[in-house]
């Protein structure tokens, strides 16, 4: 997944944990709880170029 993808995959997710979590009361699931673990776990396990390939954003 290159930066873009990333940045409106995160960009979304926290959206939907807006609309779901705002209104609720509790504790609810987080969809950017659970992506961020993920992005992080695949980001520790990759090598130094694919953590370029993973943060720098292409220009369109």
């Amino acid at each position: 997944m290159d930066g873009d993808a990333l940045l409106h995959l995160v960009s979304n997710a926290g959206r939907v944990d807006w609309n779901i979590r705002h209104p609720a009361r509790g504790v609810q699931p987080s969809l950017v709880d659970s992506l961020w673990a993920t992005l992080v776990e695949r980001f520790e396990a990759a090598d130094p170029q694919e953590h370029l390939k993973q943060l720098i954003r292409k220009s369109s």
